[in-house]
Formats: structure tokens, C-alpha cells, sequence
């Protein structure tokens, strides 16, 4: 082995080794990560890959959302006094930039160092600082969520509004994420006497992937808002389907035959513009304004 090639493996080595101990991890069988590769450390949620992106003419090409003074919506907790969580998300991977022509880097990785640096807990405006002097070669360490051990499937409940309306609460949403890396919408309280708790089917946990009514049609919810997931409900006519998503083995009535392909929403964070969030769930059998909203700033890092 040359001397450079030795030491651009201490060097790796190296960063691999300072990153570990701080996030504990277990990276005695993946010594190096080359393009392509998969690390096998990690836990049973989180998997960990290293990232190196040549920074170039057109730049790292990806925004992030997140921070210590600007943090996500954490899960598990119950609608109120919920956990913040302070990491670090991609909100966008931007085309022409190193990150796409790369390929590894996700919208929702969390980004838990940049060469060698941990940003795990930094203000926004630090961790776009260490991305803009992290120099021409950036070495990302990046957290992402594992695939559920359960694969989940799509189902279509049939509801019909009553009295009391839908009758189920709802969190999550981009910049208002129930679950860190994650801007789907949950239900996370299903109300007595409404018609979510008649029907019998839908569950807390449920993920609602698109609404449909004869009116508008469809409408996706996998990656709007808080308010526009709650304005798209309210609005709904009086019968109404639910495209939702759940584990196989959480639902024993037949799956809907029906083909589904998303269709994103257009709603990506742009440039250095900052973007207003509500964080909180919401009632959908309501008919209250959302609370004060707080700000959830997105930063453009293609430079």
C-alpha cells in the first residue's frame, strides 16, 4: 500500500472511529465505506452510512431543515408537550449538485457529521456553517431510518361524516414531523362517537397517505404541510375515502385492489427563504384555528 493510499485509510479510519463514539456505534465490520457500499453498524431503527461528495462547480446540491433552535416534532409523545428533537434533516437533494449526481444522500437522512464535526447538537445556522467550510470533499455521516420490519400496505376506509364529524386527530406534516425524518401525517387520536371510531378500522398510528371525495378527487398527503393536511379534511364532502398506510398484521379486512403511485407535493424548501410551520396535531372534527405558528427555517447548502 502507497503512503497516500495508507493514509487517506487513517484518515477515514479516523472519522469513522471519532463519529462512532459519540452516536455509539458499532463499526467493527465496516472499516471503510466506498461508493455503493452499506454499513452493517447501527441499531434495529437507525443505519448509518459515510457519504463523500466532491463539492465542485455546481456545489453539494441539498437543503436541510432542523437544528437546536429550529427543531422537528418528535414521536411517541402524546399531542401536547411533545419532545423536540434537534438533528439535522435533507429537505431536498437539488438536481445538478454533487448529492444527486452521487445518489446515496435521501431526503428525510439526518446528518450526524460533516467531516468529523458532529451535528447532533447545533443551532441551524451552525450546522449550514459547517457545511459551507467543510471544504471541496465533504464526508457526511448520515442516519436513516431502517425499513419497517413489517411492510406496510395501503387500505381505503370509507367514512361518513355524522355529528361529530371525522372524528380523529392528526400530527406530523414538513416542518411539524411526528416522527423525526418522516413528514407523513399520523392520526394520533380517534374520537369517541365520531365516524373514525363507528367505522371501527382506522387506527391510532395510521398513516394517511390521500384523501378522496367525489368533489376534488384525490389529494396525496405525503409530503404537505400540517395546515394543508388539516385544510384538505375540513374540506372533504360528507362521504369520504381514506387512502391510509398500516402494518400487514394491524389489519385484517382485505386490502384495496386499487393501484396507488404518490404524487409529491411541489412544496420543497427553496434558497434561503424561511418557511412558517404550525407544530402541533390537530382535531380534524373540529373547526378552530390552528395555534400560533413558530418558525421552521430551511437552508439551500448547494454552495
Amino acid at each position: 500500500m502507497t503512503s497516500r493510499r495508507k493514509k487517506s485509510k487513517q484518515e477515514k479510519d479516523g472519522f469513522i472511529k471519532k463519529v462512532s463514539s459519540l452516536f455509539n456505534l458499532d463499526t467493527a465490520h465496516s472499516p471503510l465505506l466506498g461508493p455503493g457500499d452499506k454499513p452493517v453498524n447501527g441499531d434495529d431503527e437507525w443505519q448509518y452510512e459515510e457519504i463523500a461528495l466532491e463539492r465542485g462547480g455546481a456545489g453539494l446540491g441539498f437543503s436541510i431543515a432542523g437544528g437546536t433552535d429550529n427543531p422537528a416534532h418528535a414521536a411517541g409523545v402524546g399531542d401536547a408537550g411533545a419532545v423536540a428533537d434537534p438533528a439535522v434533516y435533507v429537505t431536498k437533494i437539488i438536481p445538478g449538485g454533487a448529492a444527486a449526481a452521487d445518489g446515496r444522500l435521501k431526503v428525510h437522512d439526518c446528518i450526524a457529521a460533516v467531516n468529523g464535526t458532529p451535528l447532533n447538537e447545533v443551532t441551524h445556522a451552525e450546522a449550514v456553517e459547517a457545511l459551507k467550510r467543510a471544504g471541496n470533499t465533504v464526508r457526511l455521516l448520515v442516519r436513516r431510518r431502517r425499513a419497517p420490519r413489517h411492510p406496510l400496505r395501503l387500505h381505503e376506509i370509507e367514512l361518513v361524516k355524522g355529528t361529530k364529524g371525522l372524528g380523529f386527530s392528526i400530527a406530523g406534516g414538513i416542518g411539524n414531523q411526528h416522527i423525526p425524518g418522516d413528514n407523513g401525517i399520523y392520526v394520533t387520536k380517534v374520537m369517541e362517537g365520531g365516524a373514525a371510531q363507528v367505522d371501527g378500522r382506522l387506527q391510532v398510528g395510521d398513516k394517511l397517505v390521500a384523501v378522496r371525495d367525489a368533489v376534488k378527487g384525490e389529494v396525496n398527503l405525503e409530503n404537505v404541510t400540517h395546515e394543508e393536511a388539516v385544510a384538505t379534511l375540513k374540506t372533504t364532502q360528507d362521504r369520504v375515502v381514506l387512502v391510509v398506510a398500516k402494518p400487514d398484521s394491524a389489519f385484517n379486512a382485505p386490502a384495496s385492489d386499487a393501484s396507488y403511485s404518490p404524487q409529491f407535493s411541489t412544496k420543497a424548501s427553496h434558497g434561503y427563504a424561511d418557511s412558517i410551520h404550525s407544530v402541533h396535531s390537530s382535531n380534524v372534527a373540529l373547526h378552530h384555528p390552528p395555534s400560533t405558528p413558530r418558525a421552521i427555517s430551511t437552508e439551500d447548502v448547494s454552495r
